[in-house]
């Protein structure tokens, strides 16, 4: 039995979606677009089309409206170095990338997107060092 990879994404508009969706299905892999209305879902049910619509108030989402990140699930590791790989080959797809894990995918995508954002601050502060 074989394992559906996923890409889920936010924060890119059509034609980066477009993009991203043109380089999934190299990968044999579906895209999933994290909205607004659904940020408050764990990552688990964005992934199995569970996802309800969940309030978020304007100032959390407003943190978040700039930010655009590429989330991968299921992909072994060569075929995660070849995506990646692709995505950096374009620069109008500079976002943060991270990996889906057994803990990650329990979390709302809120608090994980949130998390992301302070690991890569933390990431820009000590590297300029």
């Amino acid at each position: 039995m074989s394992v559906k990879k996923e890409v889920v994404i936010f924060g890119f508009d059509e034609v980066k979606r477009n993009k991203l969706s043109s380089i999934c299905l190299k990968y044999d892999a579906s895209l999933k677009n994290v909205e607004k209305n659904i940020l408050g879902n764990k990552l688990e049910d964005i992934i199995k089309d569970r996802a309800i619509e969940s309030a978020i108030d304007e100032e959390t989402f407003k943190s978040f409206e700039n930010e655009k990140v590429i989330l991968f699930n299921n992909f072994n590791e060569d075929e995660l170095n070849k995506v990646i790989k692709d995505i950096r080959s374009d620069k109008d797809l500079k976002c943060i990338l991270a990996v889906i894990t057994p803990t990650s995918i329990e979390w709302e995508f809120k608090y994980l997107l949130e998390h992301l954002i302070e690991e890569r601050e933390w990431f820009r502060k000590n590297n300029n060092k």
